[in-house]
């Protein structure tokens, strides 16, 4: 039974791989393609900056699907709890949309008093990110996410 456990887990994993892999291609291809427009100075670079950065984009979506589809299909990895600061973790993911939406603020309220916690710093900041993912897509980017923190003493 284990033996039949690990050749299915191998064949997902290479599936899997072959699955990202092709949206890498692309993606690297429109590097490139960046790259010697700019080297060469070439008069339509901003439109071939264009294309690519799109490109480059939507395989990066395709890349987040297939890793959204497998997480479903996989159990989360064991969580690795540590005592550590919401309110860390809650700024180093925020940092991630620094400059990114135009339209959207991002309210943090965040309480003075909120102690260390046990959490697994990563997948708090995944679930951060999809919180505001959600969020941002909510107000169809604009508008303003507020992000808080409470301490509750009883």
């Amino acid at each position: 039974m284990r033996a039949q456990k690990v050749a299915a887990w191998g064949e997902v994993a290479r599936k899997l791989a072959h699955e990202i892999k092709n949206p890498l291609t692309p993606i690297q291809l429109s590097a490139q393609r960046i790259r010697k427009a700019h080297v060469k100075g070439a008069p339509d670079f901003e439109k071939v900056l264009a294309e690519c950065t799109s490109a480059i984009v939507e395989e990066v979506e395709a890349l987040k699907n297939l890793v959204d589809e497998f997480a479903q299909f996989a159990r989360l990895p064991a969580a690795h709890l540590m005592p550590s600061s919401l309110h860390d973790v809650i700024d180093q993911t925020l940092s991630l949309y620094d400059g990114l939406f135009t339209q959207v603020r991002i309210d943090r309220r965040l309480a003075s008093d909120l102690p260390s916690v046990r959490l697994d710093a990563d997948q708090m900041k995944r679930v951060l990110i999809n919180l505001v993912d959600n969020a941002i897509e909510a107000t169809d980017k604009k508008g303003t996410v507020v992000i808080s923190t409470e301490f509750d003493r009883t």
